[in-house]
């Protein structure tokens, strides 16, 4: 669960970013590309790898547009306010167990 905050930060904090669409298993025709190896062969708790598309959002964000620069910086800055926010110390237990939380019945309202 640990694990999934930061991505789930971040898709509340940029609606261009969604959690529902990440995919964080890794399947057999992806266990060469270079995010794997590096990743199996480090000792790192949290990995990812952001994707993005310059034809624009889809599904039920803002679709019918492309993206520009703007959309890129802002999503680079909320990445970096949500990295903070998850790995920060001191960091408020409450809040980060409110966070937690959130992130549990969003998980589960996805397996539904």
């Amino acid at each position: 669960l640990e694990a999934l905050l930061l991505p789930y930060l971040l898709s509340k904090r940029n609606k261009q970013f969604s959690f529902r669409d990440c995919n964080f298993k890794v399947t057999k025709d992806r266990e060469s590309t270079a995010r794997v190896v590096i990743a199996k062969e480090n000792p790192f708790t949290h990995s990812f790898t952001l994707e993005s598309s310059v034809l624009g959002p889809q599904g039920e964000y803002e679709a019918g547009y492309h993206f520009n620069t703007g959309h890129f910086e802002k999503i680079g800055h909320d990445l970096c306010r949500s990295i903070m926010e998850t790995y920060s110390t001191p960091r408020d237990s409450t809040k980060r167990e409110s966070d937690l939380k959130e992130l549990q019945k969003e998980i589960m309202k996805n397996m539904n």
